[in-house]
């Protein structure tokens, strides 16, 4: 089986044969999620049965499955396998090759196990459901809840659970009915543990299988993104009732899962816990309170000195290691920006398990420090692996180098970075500050290009003692490769809840106009449009969205934006520009792919024709931005 899957959908019987199948699996995986078991340990295995029904929920929705099922009235068979047919012959990523009889009959028959294992799954948990709430006292427990599967042999429990209770004349109705709900109660554990536990860790093994085999037929993008679907549904799901620990091994999914809950908590109650996040109680001094996720560092634990007052970005050592200190300035008159401050921090220190920081391509957090005295709190970076004394921001890097880096260099930088905010949208955090100088990377100064003129005459081949075309130091350094960017300035993040508070430039940014019009740059145009109204709207993701389409068209122009806007008369004449004129620079330099996902970010385009061309928000914008830029942008080479 080969890695880009199998050629072409096979015969017209065998794609109708197998969307049936799909189909009914389907219905099945909706059933899964309407239960309701009793038991923690009911709920576990509901939940990890329900994450493998997502994953080939949407292994089903990649293939086009989902929009092209038979539909239910049809009279006719023919209609379904004409329309099935074309549409999956015009989504070809699973390949079924036509004369591969063997390779259909093997897919035919995992599907059907797969519709098998989850109709008896789904049966044996159906079992465990907590009744409905009825106003008949006397009601007796539903018989269908205590049916086993069919076609399986009634053990001794199974036989007891559907024996008719005997009346008895000395009960009153009503005690008749708790003594046959708490009979049946103890029989259903009793069955749990002897057999239905056992059977259902089995089924759930077998669903793992069938599903790693359907895997195997997509090629490694769509692999790829079916993980990414599935994961940004799961983190949708979680709540407080959510076993994430027991239903994955996956640590990242874990730790992102847990960054979600910790928000939910916190929007249910304003008391913060410091086994999840900060008290605003720590940065006072002899507070006497500690936090075990996030150190507090006070300025006498750094190298003395090293702390300017006036810095926005700090390299500085702590404890003989080099780390970096973002600097967020606060008033005393308003404490609600430094508890919003704190709560970053927790953020940080969820961060830092597992190493989910790489997810969101930033540096590990090693806490905060306290400035009581000049009004600030810093965010401290690790940086331990740099063998560089200097950090460059991307913005510096276009500006000062005389060629633009490779092609192929700038969609890894492109990649990785729409990576960063898929996963940071996912967990419903919003960034708010992205933009080409909070994108850094460790850079030597002998690796920075030189002049112009000397690039232009790298380009010029001459003779010397290593040959016809020597090669010096700063020719060596237009074609090296670009170092690991990191995305920072996390000053104005924060949930994407309308409960947080949304600051604003005057609070975070204080001490710091020069940075307001660089921040006023990349903002999105309704910002600019209510400058002058009293109520501004509300920052969301859509927000950052357009921001992150600005900086990916600085690096496929390879030019700063602050110089696009000086070539313009005004800001709305920028605006303008940015998304005719410019773009329509980008699409010859780097192809269509990502030109159009840049104008999707900046003109906030993420839905398709089926959604009739409506704006999304929420969880419908993420998986929108996943599928036609996250998705998009990962078929860019060069």
């Amino acid at each position: 089986m080969s890695a880009g899957g199998l050629e072409i959908f096979g015969a017209v019987a065998a794609s109708v044969q197998l969307i049936q199948v799909a189909q009914t699996c389907l219905t099945i995986v909706k059933d899964i999620k309407r239960i309701t078991p009793l038991t923690r340990e009911q709920n576990d295995a509901r939940f990890s049965l329900l994450i493998q029904a997502l994953w080939f929920e949407k292994w089903c929705m990649i293939l086009g499955i989902q929009e092209s099922l038979p539909d239910h009235g049809r009279s006719t068979c023919e209609d379904a396998v004409l329309n099935d047919h074309a549409s999956l012959q015009g989504t070809p990523r699973l390949k079924l090759g036509a004369g591969n009889s063997e390779l259909t009959k093997l897919i035919s028959e995992a599907l059907k196990d797969m519709k098998e294992r989850l109709s008896e799954a789904t049966k044996i948990l159906k079992q465990y459901e907590e009744p409905p709430a009825s106003s008949e006292s006397n009601q007796q427990p539903s018989s269908e809840r205590l049916q086993v599967p069919k076609g399986k042999k009634p053990s001794m429990f199974t036989k007891l659970l559907r024996k008719d209770p005997k009346p008895s004349s000395s009960r009153s109705a009503s005690s008749q009915s708790d003594t046959i709900l708490k009979s049946s109660s103890v029989l259903l554990r009793t069955k749990w543990v002897t057999s239905d536990k056992g059977r259902i860790e089995g089924l759930l093994k077998s669903v793992e299988k069938t599903n790693d085999l359907l895997r195997d037929l997509l090629d490694q993008e769509h692999q790829a993104q079916v993980d990414r679907q599935t994961d940004m549904t799961i983190l949708d799901l979680v709540d407080s009732d959510t076993p994430i620990e027991a239903a994955t091994t996956r640590s990242d999914l874990k730790a992102m899962s847990k960054i979600k809950l910790w928000q939910k908590q916190e929007r249910k109650d304003h008391d913060v816990d410091d086994s999840v996040s900060v008290s605003s109680s720590i940065i006072v001094p002899n507070a006497g309170q500690t936090t075990r996720r996030t150190n507090v560092y006070q300025i006498n634990d750094f190298k003395r000195g090293s702390l300017p007052h006036g810095d926005y970005r700090t390299l500085t050592s702590l404890e003989d290691k080099q780390v970096l200190v973002e600097w967020k300035h606060y008033s005393r008159d308003q404490p609600i920006g430094l508890e919003q401050t704190l709560r970053l921090g927790g953020l940080a220190g969820l961060l830092n398990r597992n190493d989910v920081f790489h997810k969101f391509m930033t540096l590990s957090c090693k806490g905060l420090v306290n400035d009581t005295d000049n009004l600030r709190i810093g965010i401290v970076f690790s940086i331990d692996g740099s063998n560089s004394n200097r950090f460059r921001s991307l913005q510096d890097l276009i500006r000062e180098s005389p060629l633009p880096a490779t092609l192929g260099q700038r969609f890894r930088l492109a990649k990785g970075l729409i990576a960063a905010i898929h996963h940071l949208h996912s967990v419903d955090w919003l960034h708010k500050s992205i933009r080409s100088d909070n994108i850094i990377c460790s850079w030597e100064h002998e690796s920075i290009p030189a002049s112009s003129s000397t690039a232009t005459q790298a380009m010029v081949p001459r003779s010397g003692p290593e040959g016809a075309f020597a090669v010096s130091r700063s020719e060596r350094a237009l074609f090296r490769p670009l170092p690991p960017f990191y995305l920072v300035g996390w000053d104005l993040s924060r949930p994407d809840h309308p409960m947080e508070l949304s600051e604003t430039l005057s609070v975070s940014t204080a001490g710091f106009k020069n940075k307001r019009g660089a921040i006023l740059l990349y903002s999105h145009p309704e910002m600019h449009a209510h400058s002058s109204s009293s109520k501004k709207p509300r920052y969301r993701a859509q927000f950052d969205i357009y921001s992150l389409g600005l900086v990916l068209l600085e690096i496929g122009l390879w030019r700063p934006l602050g110089n696009m806007r000086r070539s313009c008369k005004d800001d709305s004449d920028f605006r303008i520009k940015i998304v005719t004129d410019y773009c329509d620079r980008l699409l010859p330099m780097v192809g269509e792919v990502y030109w159009r996902v840049v104008q999707r970010c900046l003109t906030n385009d993420f839905s398709d024709d089926s959604d009739g061309g409506a704006e999304k928000e929420g969880f419908p914008l993420q998986l929108g931005f996943e599928k036609f830029a996250v998705s998009e942008i990962n078929k860019c080479f060069a």
